[in-house]
């Protein structure tokens, strides 16, 4: 009886250590495909800058998520090849962050070599990520040429993930002429976030 006691206590701590991974594992899958928070999915129409149709895209540039929404939305740009319009990117500039510290970022000089009629804007406090709904990194809204809202939302799976996944689809059969009505979900890092991990 004392052996196989002693034995059962020997094993006891990978037995702990296989719960605190299973634990942690469970954890982090249920964190990276939980979306986000979104706010009012009725976008108003974009400034009236007559540039015809427009994909707008909000991102906090410290977020390693990020990076994972900017190549699903070259991939669904390049599968909408009927697609003529713009492409805005606005980087969130939190209240107690400085424009100048945030166009050093790594991701900000990514997107400089976009190319595709695309521009980027810093938008200090998120006011028009606010006015169009978005409080996460890879936010997307779209609008057609005549400013009406054709998609909101998320193009990832998850967060950070890359790949073929029905936000991305919906985008792409928006910008071909088939408004998505329902907002896709976002998976990233708050837009207010200060230190967003990368």
């Amino acid at each position: 009886m004392g052996d196989r006691k002693s034995k059962w206590l020997a094993h006891l701590p990978t037995v702990i250590w296989a719960a605190l991974c299973f634990s942690g594992f469970s954890i982090l899958a249920l964190y990276a495909n939980s979306p986000s928070p979104q706010g009012n999915a009725a976008s108003p129409v974009p400034d009236s800058s007559n540039d015809g149709a427009r994909v707008t895209m909000f991102l906090h540039p410290k977020c390693v998520c990020s990076r994972a929404s900017i190549d699903e939305l070259k991939a669904a740009i390049q599968q909408a090849d009927q697609y003529r319009g713009t492409l805005h990117f606005y980087i969130t500039v939190p209240e107690s962050g400085s424009t100048e510290e945030w166009k050093k970022e790594p991701l900000v000089t990514q997107l400089k070599h976009w190319g595709h009629n695309s521009t980027i804007h810093f938008d200090p406090g998120g006011k028009h990520a606010e006015k169009h709904g978005a409080l996460t990194s890879g936010h997307v809204v779209a609008h057609d040429s005549e400013g009406k809202l054709i998609f909101t939302g998320g193009i990832t799976a998850s967060r950070g993930h890359r790949g073929e996944n029905p936000g991305r689809l919906a985008l792409t059969i928006a910008l071909e002429g088939i408004p998505h009505k329902a907002p896709s979900p976002v998976y990233g890092c708050g837009l207010q976030t200060t230190n967003a991990p990368n």
